[in-house]
């Protein structure tokens, strides 16, 4: 993957990571959530660093399917142990289609949407030095992990590249870029990870990572610390008639769309995903409202609900 350098809501300077799979971090079933796993090197120093950010999977409509957890990137985040010194904003890239070793060093100096037909070129592990052309452009793929012993998770990447290039079992993680002019510079297209050419545009990446890209287009960006998680609030009476319906509605403020919500009356689930909901009560109560962000951050709201005959009738 890249190499990448920002501020993650961790420290108050600027860290070191580089990207990687999600599916490189550990089991299915260990994809979308923070092990941490470790990651090492066969050469002095050999301790590399720690998962830091895998994003959490998402599930709902209109943006996933029912049965189905979705993501925009298949990609992870790795934070360097202090002790070792990466060469960042380079790409290390060997002759096409031959020797391992690499003979230049290329400089990440932006960020490109990937179109149909668009030349790219791929450095991974196994294959080496590749390159091919753009097949298809934010096509939606289903995650299949060969040999798993889990049962599937029906996990999906939405909006997805697909290239040409030949790649082999080990390549998960490579860099996607297009090599610019006399090849001392590169633009980075994405992060492949799958066997038919599957890769993760590197703006979906970026995004779902917290890391922006900025305007002109360097892709090493001293970025601004997260955003808040979401906070919530509920809106209606609260005191209302025995046994006559009511609407309460509920809002959301902050974190990172889409989100998943339930309502609960007196500690029973009554509605799922929506923001307004119709209910009523026989004896006081409490109404709750709980949304989850994409990251998996929460906020819970409480509305104590009184009872009395002399309550206003409530109005549709």
């Amino acid at each position: 993957g890249f190499n990448l350098t920002g501020f993650l809501g961790d420290s108050a300077l600027p860290a070191r990571y580089f990207l990687t799979n999600s599916h490189c971090t550990g089991r299915e079933s260990q994809m979308g959530v923070v092990v941490p796993a470790f990651y090492t090197q066969p050469i002095d120093p050999f301790f590399l660093g720690l998962e830091w950010v895998d994003p959490p999977f998402f599930a709902g409509e209109p943006d996933c399917p029912t049965g189905r957890l979705c993501r925009s990137s298949e990609s992870a985040l790795i934070k360097y142990d202090s002790s070792h010194v990466a060469h960042q904003g380079h790409i290390a890239i060997p002759p096409v289609g031959g020797s391992k070793n690499f003979t230049q060093m290329a400089a990440v100096t932006g960020v490109v949407m990937p179109f149909l037909g668009y030349a790219i070129h791929m450095v991974g592990k196994t294959s080496g030095h590749r390159t091919g052309v753009i097949t298809r452009t934010c096509a939606d793929f289903i995650f299949v992990y060969a040999g798993s012993p889990e049962p599937s998770r029906n996990l999906w990447f939405l909006c997805q590249g697909e290239a040409n290039q030949l790649q082999g079992e080990g390549d998960s993680g490579a860099p996607i870029f297009e090599l610019l002019g006399d090849g001392s510079q590169a633009w980075a297209v994405g992060v492949n990870w799958g066997s038919q050419g599957a890769f993760s545009p590197m703006y979906a990446v970026l995004n779902e990572l917290f890391v922006t890209a900025p305007a002109n287009g360097i892709l090493d960006p001293t970025t601004s610390p997260p955003p808040a998680g979401p906070s919530t609030s509920i809106a209606g009476k609260s005191v209302v008639k025995p046994n006559a319906p009511c609407i309460w509605t509920a809002s959301i403020s902050g974190g990172v769309p889409p989100f998943s919500s339930v309502w609960f009356k007196n500690g029973a689930v009554i509605a799922q995903d929506v923001l307004t909901v119709t209910t009523s009560f026989a004896a006081n109560g409490v109404l709750q409202f709980q949304a989850v962000d994409l990251y998996g951050r929460g906020s819970t709201s409480s509305r104590n609900v009184s009872v009395s005959a002399n309550a206003q009738v409530c109005q549709y």
